[in-house]
C-alpha cells in the first residue's frame, strides 16, 4: 500500500454538508440543546464573572477559563491527529 501524501491525508472527507447528511450523518435534538445550553451558559457566566462577580473570584475564574481553553485545545488536537 502506498503511503498517503500530506495533502491526501489532510483533504476533507466530504465536500459539502449535503454530502455529509446524504451519507447518514444526523444531529439529535438532545445533542443540539446540550451544546447550545453549554455555550450560552459559558457566555452568560463569563460576562457575570467579569462584570458582577466578587473581586476575589477573578483568580478562580481566570484559572477555570485557561484550563478549559487548554483542555479544549489539547483534546481537539489529539482527536484530529490520532
Amino acid at each position: 500500500m502506498d503511503p498517503m501524501t500530506p495533502e491526501e491525508r489532510d483533504a476533507p472527507i466530504y465536500g459539502t454538508f449535503k454530502e455529509l447528511y446524504s451519507r447518514g450523518f444526523s444531529l439529535d435534538i438532545g445533542i443540539c440543546v446540550f451544546v447550545a445550553g453549554i455555550h450560552i451558559a459559558a457566555i452568560a457566566l463569563g460576562v457575570w464573572a467579569a462584570v458582577l462577580a466578587p473581586g476575589e473570584w477573578a483568580l478562580i475564574t481566570g484559572i477555570w477559563a485557561l484550563s478549559h481553553f487548554v483542555l479544549g485545545s489539547v483534546s481537539t488536537t489529539l482527536y484530529c491527529r490520532l
